[in-house]
């Protein structure tokens, strides 16, 4: 595999994966919001993330009671607390309106520093082209088959959307 990804950034990202002991994160669902803030605050920066994010009616409720926006923006302030190698994101603005969604983007791209690789699944096109340095398409037929494309830069896998929505 690395052979094929010769002299791209997933060389690196796999090279990284193989040598080093990388770590990812999860979403937990069954705790009050601040106690699972308070344990994964590993960067000091919960009062901030509190502001940021406009936590102060979520903070003392369960996880499994958050309305799906909650959720969302819940687990989206919780992973913006944490030193991690990984961040994978999945729909990250779903349930979310247009404000909202510009304020996890924000946060999102706040995160991403030297060395840390953020994945993720979206189909909002103008989150994409805030979070993405480069994309990949993927395409087929729901349980039945798949096809990524390689990467592509962000402009250029905008055209690839465009010409798979036209054909589709």
């Amino acid at each position: 595999m690395l052979k094929y990804f010769r002299g791209s950034k997933l060389q690196s990202y796999f090279t990284k994966i193989l040598k080093e002991n990388l770590k990812a994160i999860f979403k937990r669902q069954h705790d009050l919001a601040c106690d699972l803030l308070d344990k994964t605050d590993e960067l000091s920066n919960q009062d901030q993330i509190y502001e940021s994010f406009d936590l102060s009616n979520v903070k003392d409720r369960q996880i499994s009671d958050l309305s799906g926006g909650e959720l969302q923006i819940f687990t989206c302030a919780m992973v913006c607390m944490q030193k991690e190698d990984i961040f994978v994101f999945d729909e990250s603005s779903s349930y979310l309106d247009i404000k909202q969604r510009l304020k996890v983007a924000l946060a999102i791209r706040n995160v991403i520093r030297e060395n840390r690789y953020i994945i993720f699944v979206e189909h909002d096109l103008s989150v994409v082209d805030y979070l993405s340095d480069f994309i990949c398409v993927l395409y087929g037929s729901p349980g039945h088959y798949g096809v990524v494309t390689m990467p592509f830069s962000v402009c250029e896998g905008s055209i690839e959307i465009k010409i798979l929505l036209i054909f589709s």
